[in-house]
């Protein structure tokens, strides 16, 4: 039977909730109000890592779409479908690839990290995709 590999990206690691120093009011002066750009939550993403031994593991991946300003959530929402078949295309190929595992085949987990970045940002513009965040990611040796 495979072992399950669960890795929770902590919250603040993975950035979920903070604002870069760009958009924090105030000027560092103390006394601004940060803002907080909206998320869109997508369903798991499963993959297969295919290595030249089959099917080695599945991954699951669960991703928040960070969006550049509020009035732009409905138009990404309603880019999702082009986004997660962008995603999962990416992702097939990229993760049976020597790069995209680290020691004992952890995902590499800020590779896969930019990758879903560049692919939001391809597929819906850089106007409206802010940042991709990793909350979790789960690995199952088969």
């Amino acid at each position: 039977m495979g072992k399950i590999l669960t890795f929770a990206i902590c919250a603040v690691l993975a950035g979920f909730g903070s604002v870069s120093p760009a958009l924090a009011g105030g000027g560092g002066g103390g006394g601004g109000t940060a803002i907080v750009l909206p998320y869109m939550e997508l369903d798991p993403l499963l993959l297969p890592v295919i290595t030249e031994e089959g099917i080695t593991q599945q991954v699951s991946l669960i991703v928040k779409i960070e969006v550049s300003d509020s009035s732009h959530l409905e138009e990404v929402k309603a880019l999702e479908p082009r986004i997660v078949d962008a995603f999962v295309q990416d992702l097939y190929g990229t993760l049976s690839q020597k790069n995209a595992m680290v020691i004992h085949g952890i995902v590499n987990i800020p590779l896969i990290k930019n990758r879903l970045k560049t692919t939001a940002t391809r597929v819906a513009g850089e106007d409206l995709i802010h940042d991709v965040l990793l909350q979790v990611v789960q690995q199952h040796r088969v």
